[in-house]
């Protein structure tokens, strides 16, 4: 019975003996080794967690250091060409008649070699190409179409502009479609044709040329503006580093133009109007004769092979202009000449292909390309581990669609070298085009810098909630934690 004299007395000896300091010790053991479990049960999981969502490079590299404070370094750089790079030191081209001068190596937008390549001069008719560039994204974005058929408006018109000027003579309130104008324009140079794509796409000039600086700003043209889309104003005005920089990212994103409008070497209307001056089925000269194909015509003495592109130019206050773009092999070279020389046009023609020819045969002669895609891919180190991921993992970094080849030195022996600036952790969320980190093509022979390649993580993470952060951080600084001890007992 609990309330017989027996039972009391026991319960009283019992809480005495609870209270003894030998069973407070007892109990203060038994909470100790709890919490020594615990802990240790916690941290195993904090460690295997670890080892399930990070590298283990991270976890037992002493050279990868991590700050839980640090953000990802590299994600707001924005995607770009290469980085240019002069690489001319040990070999210079001939000179030329020109104020200025630039050569690049087309996939990568390296410059190779330069001279005055900052010197501010009006493009003149090279600017039909950046008229080109805004009339392609209004393609894409379906303001025009191909075939749409444009009326000419009275300042498209020929006689809208000056007797001499180049014209392909289209008449007030005819019709034409989209791609004989941009034909016209890019083969023949056709002034009127400028002026029309610019009334289709933005109803007037300023709101064109708006968008011709816009697209240059974007595409990271410093020094370059536009006051009228054809090139006959003195204030249209860039420099050969930059247009050289346009030409080669305007290739590699419509690489299809080439063979569609600026390696012809002749333009022909699709169908001409009856109330056109001009005879049906008339051809018009390219006004390039640099281009492989005008060898057909007979130009044999001023074509280059492989040679594709891209537009001449020519005002009184510029000079002879040229943009080239040819191809050999796995190679393309993109050549811009501005300021060249000349006491009349035929001269100035004859000298600027000269110096086009020139430029192209010495950036031929001294590089090639390497393609430097698989080079790069084996080279990869594993997989950076994301933090705060919805879905915990890691990712291996691939390179950027655009980042396709470098140049290289051509002479015997040279070789190439592979370094990475990648970050030892990212954190979620990531999109698939974010940049992560770079890898360098080195020249081993002189420790030069060839190219600086993008790389973005390929895939698109979202992040998790906070739970799963915490617990990524803690497993972080756990691991950062032991590194520490283990360091300090060695």
């Amino acid at each position: 019975m609990p309330g017989h004299p027996v039972h009391a007395c026991a319960a009283r000896l019992k809480d005495h003996s609870s209270r003894s300091p030998r069973a407070v010790v007892r109990r203060r053991g038994q909470r100790a080794l709890y919490a020594l479990g615990a802990c240790v049960v916690g941290a195993g999981a904090l460690q295997w967690h670890a080892q399930r969502v990070l590298h283990p490079s991270f976890l037992f590299s002493p050279t990868l250091r991590f700050s839980p404070s640090s953000r990802n370094p590299f994600s707001a750089h924005p995607i770009r060409t290469l980085q240019s790079t002069n690489l001319s030191a040990g070999s210079t081209p001939p000179p030329i008649s020109a104020r200025a001068y630039a050569i690049a190596e087309g996939g990568s937008g390296t410059l190779l070699a330069s001279f005055c390549a900052d010197l501010p001069l009006p493009p003149a008719s090279l600017a039909k190409l950046v008229t080109c560039a805004v009339v392609m994204e209004a393609l894409e974005r379906g303001e025009l179409h191909w075939q749409q058929r444009i009326r000419v408006p009275l300042a498209g018109s020929a006689q809208a502009f000056a007797p001499g000027s180049s014209l392909i003579f289209l008449r007030t309130g005819e019709y034409i479609s989209v791609h004989d104008l941009l034909a016209g324009m890019n083969i023949v140079s056709g002034n009127d044709a400028a002026y029309t794509l610019a009334y289709a796409v933005a109803g007037s000039i300023p709101a064109f040329c708006t968008r011709m600086n816009t697209l240059v700003q974007k595409w990271g043209l410093t020094r370059t503006r536009f006051v009228e889309p054809s090139g006959l104003s003195e204030h249209n005005v860039t420099t050969a580093r930059d247009f050289v920089l346009f030409c080669c990212q305007y290739v590699r994103r419509w690489p299809e133009n080439l063979a569609r409008f600026h390696a012809r070497s002749y333009f022909q209307r699709s169908n001409s109007p009856a109330t056109s001056r001009i005879p049906p089925h008339t051809r018009f000269p390219a006004t390039n004769t640099l281009l492989a194909a005008t060898a057909a015509r007979g130009n044999v003495s001023t074509a280059v092979p492989g040679c594709d592109g891209l537009k001449t130019g020519y005002i009184r206050e510029s000079g002879f202009n040229v943009a080239l773009s040819s191809l050999r092999g796995d190679t393309r070279i993109i050549a811009v000449i501005l300021g060249g020389a000349g006491n009349s046009i035929p001269e100035g023609k004859r000298i600027r292909a000269r110096d086009g020819a020139t430029l192209l045969y010495w950036a031929f002669t001294h590089f090639q390309c390497t393609d430097v895609r698989t080079a790069i891919s084996d080279a990869l180190p594993r997989a950076i581990p994301v933090l705060g991921s919805k879905r915990p993992g890691a990712l291996r970094p691939i390179l950027h669609p655009s980042c396709t080849s470098c140049p290289v030195l051509n002479t015997p022996g040279t070789r190439i070298s592979i370094t990475f600036a990648l970050p030892p952790l990212l954190r979620a969320p990531l999109q698939e085009t974010d940049v992560i980190g770079f890898a360098h093509v080195l020249d081993e022979s002189n420790g030069m810098v060839l190219a600086r390649v993008p790389l973005v993580s390929g895939t698109t993470l979202t992040a998790g909630g906070n739970a799963r952060r915490i617990i990524d951080e803690v497993a972080v600084w756990s691991v950062e934690l032991w590194r520490k001890i283990r360091e300090k007992r060695v």
